[in-house]
């Protein structure tokens, strides 16, 4: 019965892991600027759908740098164009 016990432990210990390293993950996205909010909203659904993988990949694509998103110029002023 202790070897029951031990291994319930042990997996328990698992389980807490692989809890916070999505947790982990989920505030590393969220906190990323270089995806869109699809995209993070992708990801964020990634890793809560298939627990550990989604998080594994996720983290992958998180710290192999991502192209990030081209910023605003705010100096750029539209100017309307004159229909020809």
């Amino acid at each position: 019965m202790t070897g029951l016990v031990a291994s319930s432990g042990c997996w328990l210990g698992v389980g807490v892991a692989i809890f916070a390293y999505e947790v982990w993950v989920l505030v590393l996205l969220c906190r990323t600027a270089s995806y869109s909010h699809a995209q993070k909203a992708g990801q964020v659904a990634l890793v809560v759908l298939l627990p550990l993988v989604g998080a594994v990949v996720a983290h992958w694509f998180a710290s192999h740098g991502v192209a990030p998103l081209p910023q605003r110029d705010r100096e750029f002023e539209p100017r309307e164009v004159d229909g020809a």
